[in-house]
């Protein structure tokens, strides 16, 4: 009897869970362009980033939030239709989703992806890894949901995985791989509009940016911010698109900057708070 096959058939495909938030802190100063590091953080809120070492089967969460289009991007073509390949030997592929996960990178690259999803939407190597490492973005469905991903893989020990419901803050799947490809390769999440001090709740356009209309003290609930933070919210034109923006100050850290096209969200403002505000009221926040 082999018992690593035994123990690998004990957990089967495990849970099939959509993607999870998890608990992860990250954020820092802003420079004056515009874009920032940053991810929705308040009491905790931030999409899922997980790296799994299939080597020695072990998970553990590494930084995660999301990014501007600095570094690599994805190809020519980022939002062509595609179909999964698949493959004859299933224990890499099976081993890749014990996690719950709905699709993963085995460590030689290929897809390993759950029954009941179906791939939308493929970027090749977004990240523009060297092999042997690679990386996949994806638009997927599961469910009656569509989530965006992306996937990793360093060729040798481990698998990373980044997801989001799609079109909660971005419009379009390239937008939110550049975004996140911009973090993972330490680069700058997107922001637009920066605290014109310390002391003040102003906000101010960055490099590109117009300020339309802006309001300090905006009340989201405790989900986004506590009543000692600084908060604001702003409309902004960018690149031909209306974009609305919240920022915070939390005590004794950076600020914070969390835009999200009008064209996923509301038209209006006062429709923008009330998308947001359900939100982070439902658990789930904005990244």
């Amino acid at each position: 009897m082999d018992i690593g096959t035994e123990i690998d058939r004990s957990f089967g495909d495990g849970p099939a869970p959509g993607p999870v938030d998890d608990l992860l802190a990250a954020g820092s100063a802003v420079p004056a362009t515009p874009s920032a590091r940053h991810r929705d953080r308040g009491t905790g809120r931030g999409r899922h980033r997980r790296r799994r070492s299939l080597v020695e089967h072990r998970v553990r969460p590494v930084r995660h939030g999301l990014l501007t289009g600095r570094g690599h991007r994805p190809d020519a073509h980022p939002e062509r239709q595609c179909q999964c390949q698949c493959h004859a030997d299933p224990r890499p592929t099976r081993q890749a989703l014990r996690g719950g996960e709905l699709v993963a990178l085995t460590l030689d690259g290929r897809l390993a992806v759950r029954d009941g999803v179906d791939i939308l939407k493929r970027v090749p190597n977004p990240m523009g890894s060297t092999e042997p490492a690679t990386s996949l973005g994806l638009e997927i469905s599961y469910r009656g949901k569509t989530y965006w991903y992306l996937l990793d893989s360093d060729g040798t020990q481990s698998t990373g995985s980044s997801h989001d419901e799609a079109r909660v803050s971005f419009p379009t799947l390239k937008s939110w791989l550049d975004d996140q490809v911009a973090l993972q390769s330490g680069g700058d999440t997107l922001a637009l509009v920066h605290f014109a001090g310390p002391g003040t709740a102003t906000l101010q356009p960055l490099d590109g940016v117009t300020v339309v209309q802006q309001r300090a003290g905006v009340d989201l609930g405790p989900d986004f911010a506590g009543p000692d933070a600084t908060t604001a919210v702003a409309e902004v034109r960018w690149q031909g698109e209306t974009w609305f923006v919240l920022a915070r100050r939390l005590p004794g850290s950076p600020p914070e900057y969390f835009p999200t096209a009008a064209s996923v969200s509301a038209p209006t403002l006062a429709g923008f708070l009330d998308y947001a505000r359900g939100r982070y009221a439902g658990g789930a926040g904005l990244r």
